[in-house]
């Protein structure tokens, strides 16, 4: 069991509790953000195997670090060497450069 905080639009916010070290909060009686018991934390899944794991899309509107690698207003840069494009399994990786000089993978 997981420790849940519900906003209930009858009775206003509604806790359930366990031993289990988790914590969830839920809209509409659907999870909407977990945090287990290692400390990792999901959004839209009950299950995170990630310091954070989002199930579905993402957006940002400022600047994102991932290790070395940022992303910001339509650049991918790297703060420490080059960038290595490795596909998946039996995949290719296509790129181009863009009339405008632009690199796209």
């Amino acid at each position: 069991m997981t420790t849940i905080i519900n906003a209930s639009t009858s009775t206003g916010l509604v806790q359930t509790a366990d031993t289990s070290g988790a914590l969830q909060l839920q809209t509409a009686g659907t999870a909407a953000l977990t945090i287990d018991s290692s400390q990792n934390v999901g959004i839209g899944t009950t299950s995170p195997g990630y310091a954070l794991d989002i199930a579905g899309n993402m957006n940002s509107s400022g600047q994102t670090q991932l290790g070395n690698l940022n992303v910001s207003s339509n650049t991918l840069s790297s703060t420490s060497g080059p960038i290595n494009l490795i596909p998946y399994s039996g995949q290719n990786i296509y790129s181009k450069f863009t009339n405008s000089g632009q690199f796209i993978v």
